[in-house]
This record gives C-alpha cells, structure tokens and sequence, in this order.
C-alpha cells in the first residue's frame, strides 16, 4: 500500500510539474504576443509603418473603429498611413486578457486610453476608451497579428463575469 502511495504521489508531482512546466511556456508566449502588441504601438506613435506591418501576416485583415474592413498589408499600409497623418488613436493598453485557441494561434483582447481623432467619414471621436481583439499567429518562430478589430467605446467599458 505504501508503495501504491508513492506511485500516486510521484505521479500526482510530476502532473503538476508538468502542467507548471507548460503554463511558463504559455505565458513565456503570452509575453511574446504582447510584445509584438507593444511593439506595434510603438511603431504607430512614430508613424513607422513598415515596422507595424512586419509584425502582420501577408494576410492580414483589420477593422478600424468606423467598420472599415481592410485585407492584406497593401490595403493596410494606404490606411493605416492616411489616419497616420490625421492623428489617429494612440492605444494605450489599461488591461489585457489572452486566450490561446489553437497551437501557434491566441487572441487578445485589450482594454485601451485613446486620444481624440476624426474618422475617415468625418465624425470626430473625443478621447476615450476602446476595445481591440487580435488574433496572433506563430509563423516562423514569430508572432504575428492576423486580425484585428477596435472598437471605440462612448463610455469605459470593463468585462463582467
């Protein structure tokens, strides 16, 4: 009996070494992907483009704020640099959550400040607070941003459970 209780203790030990083991890793992931996030931002506050779309798929798609939904890099690159110069929002990450869906494939959506814009119709939009939900894909040991879309909130907005 002795030994069946070390044979369950050994094995209850190493189940949950194995599952800390694999949570590290998803969050070692979960770090990356918001990195790649963190750098994107920091190349939109420069106006730097090119360096967003490095960390996007070839075909990517994206809906802004305004419902414009927008495929691949080329159509993004015209957007993104037209509202660029128009002093588009600025996020700010406030809160994140992640959700891996699939190997190699995670969603995160993240509660962001924003500053004040005028959309491509027209319609300003004051400062405030949006939600953004990405899909990231690993391709070639990176993380890259498949999919995206904001949503301008009109008041803050937190998750209910």
């Amino acid at each position: 009996m002795l030994h069946l209780h070390r044979q369950v203790g050994v094995s209850t030990l190493a189940s949950v070494l194995s599952m800390s083991i694999l949570l590290g890793a998803q969050d070692a992931e979960h770090k990356q992907i918001v990195d790649t996030f963190d750098q994107i931002n920091v190349a939109w506050a420069k106006g730097d483009i090119d360096a967003m779309l490095a960390r996007c798929t070839d075909d990517i798609e994206y809906v802004n704020g305004n419902g414009t939904w927008r495929r691949g890099k080329a159509a993004l690159r015209k957007e993104w640099a037209d509202e660029w110069a128009r002093g588009a929002i600025v996020p700010i990450r406030i809160e994140d959550s992640m959700r891996t869906l699939a190997p190699n494939v995670s969603a995160l959506v993240t509660r962001v400040r924003t500053n004040a814009v005028t959309l491509t119709n027209g319609t300003r939009v004051p400062a405030g607070q949006g939600l953004m939900t990405i899909v990231f894909v690993k391709q070639g040991g990176r993380w890259l941003m498949a999919s995206g879309h904001t949503s301008l909130l009109p008041r803050a907005s937190t998750p209910t459970r």
